[in-house]
């Protein structure tokens, strides 16, 4: 055979033969590995989630999962993904594109990178950002779908808040925090006599050259040269991680001065003490609280919706201009575009109030009307009667409460997808 006619022949047959390689690759990616309800998952879909998990990992600084069984947790965690996305979009909750884009722009400010670097450190696990979005698309349908669906069917009673607050109540007792420098001695380290009688001799320069004036970083300079002799800025730190008697030094001393030598456990140490304060372990936070009252108008299909929203905001300009919000209560009193035509609604936190109402509430005072809006119960026309911050005690109630609520809401969460799970007919085909 002439030899380049044998060499073509050659290059050919390995030309397709790669081809045929890559093609038995894809097809091989491409493999139904289940179904679920009738709906396909790929393998290349199950690598891709196995990917998710490692760069996840790998971004939190995390130590990367083991590769014994991560197939079947990457193929359960996207049976389960399926399956929620299913059931939450049925119920026509949505999350636009949008949204997507700014969270997971906001998940990359929170690694110090703009989109494009996050979108380089996913290609060194072989993924794309419409594979983070997907991520992502799925985890903030099911704060949705928890949001909008759990949560509200959530029942907290004022029993259950009474008794998680005495439960908590010595988190909200302030602790001392104090924020130190230290100089260590790792006396217990010492590998033989010699080495102990060297850190000694070293303990008693570092306490007559802090006698002198010098400071404790400055000490440390002179002493550095020498084996198991550290220095480092604790930053704050809670009372309760220092042994009791370098807390008795601390409470005698005054911010600014230096202490030692203490004696710990074995070891020996030099603190200088930078600042003091104090410290809850739980810090309800205060918020603002609005005393509202309300009329509620039907909205049960579009042409109501319409006309009544108008009507609304007619009742809203009228109020505005000077008319009494309880004599337009009474003038309408028989008129049956009306679910409610007066509501006391009592004291409401303002992050419990709509979005749209919420907007320029800080700017409205007592007297005021807030900005018509329509909820799954009508339409609203809420007027503003008072305002207030929240007092401490109401704060520590509101934070038992909203503990309760979510935790409640998260089991719920759980049994509801274990629930998906077990009614669903899942066929896994056999792995190759």
């Amino acid at each position: 055979m002439n030899r380049y006619v044998r060499n073509y022949a050659v290059s050919t047959l390995l030309t397709l033969a790669a081809v045929f390689s890559m093609n038995l690759q894809a097809q091989s990616l491409d493999k139904i590995v289940a179904t679920v309800d009738g709906a396909i998952i790929t393998e290349s879909e199950v690598q891709t989630r196995m990917q998710l998990m490692k760069f996840d990992a790998a971004i939190l600084g995390r130590e990367a999962p083991q590769v014994a069984g991560l197939r079947d947790r990457a193929l359960d965690s996207e049976i389960r993904h399926v399956l929620r996305a299913r059931a939450i979009t049925n119920r026509g909750i949505q999350v636009s594109n949008e949204r997507i884009d700014e969270v997971t722009q906001r998940i990359a400010a929170g690694f110090e990178l703009t989109v494009p670097q996050f979108e380089a450190e996913l290609e060194n696990f072989n993924l794309d950002l419409d594979d983070y979005r997907e991520l992502v698309w799925g985890n903030l349908l099911l704060q949705e779908f928890v949001s909008a669906v759990i949560v509200p069917s959530v029942n907290v009673t004022d029993l259950e808040v009474e008794r998680y607050m005495e439960s908590i109540s010595k988190a909200f007792e302030p602790i001392n925090e104090y924020d130190t420098s230290i100089l260590f001695l790792g006396m217990s380290r010492a590998k033989d006599e010699a080495q102990r009688r060297q850190l000694r001799t070293v303990r008693d320069h570092i306490k007559k050259r802090l006698e002198s004036g010098r400071t404790l970083v400055e000490v440390f300079q002179e002493v550095r040269i020498f084996d198991l002799v550290e220095y480092g800025n604790l930053g704050w730190r809670a009372e309760n991680e220092f042994p009791e008697n370098v807390l008795k030094l601390f409470d005698a001393s005054r911010d600014g001065e230096t202490i030692g030598p203490v004696l710990i456990e074995q070891d020996v140490a030099f603190f200088n003490i930078h600042r003091r304060r104090q410290f809850s372990e739980l810090e309800p936070t205060s918020y603002r609280l609005y005393s509202l009252r309300q009329m509620l108008l039907f909205a049960r299909n579009q042409n109501e919706r319409e006309a009544n929203f108008a009507f609304a905001n007619e009742l809203s300009q009228r109020i505005s201009a000077g008319e009494s919000f309880e004599e337009l209560e009474k003038l309408y009193r028989d008129d049956t575009r009306f679910r409610n035509r007066g509501e006391d609604l009592g004291w409401v936190p303002e992050d419990e109030l709509p979005a749209e109402f919420r907007t320029n509430f800080a700017q409205l005072n007592p007297g005021d009307v807030g900005p018509v809006f329509i909820s799954n119960l009508g339409i609203h026309v809420i007027l503003i009667i008072d305002k207030r911050m929240s007092n401490l005690e109401e704060a520590k109630t509101r934070y038992a409460m909203n503990t309760l609520r979510e935790n409640k809401a998260r089991s719920l969460s759980v049994n509801w997808e274990e629930n998906l799970v077990e009614n669903s007919t899942i066929v896994y085909r056999q792995q190759y």
